[in-house]
């Protein structure tokens, strides 16, 4: 079993609103889970969602 990580450590780790990750969950697909009236965010999958999220970047030259 994973690390489970609440919708305010989310949101603190990538310097997001709390609101913002409920959205992510909501409308763009972050993997969670409710217990009880708690939503749960599984380390794993955050970083895995994370890392398909990542978009090219550019070099400065």
């Amino acid at each position: 079993m994973g690390k489970y990580l609440t919708v305010e450590e989310v949101a603190e780790q990538l310097q997001v609103s709390s609101r913002t990750v409920h959205r992510w969950i909501r409308d763009e697909g972050l993997p969670a889970i409710k217990l009880a009236r708690a939503v749960r965010v599984d380390a794993d999958d955050l970083a895995g969602w994370l890392a398909g999220r990542k978009t090219g970047g550019r070099s400065h030259a």
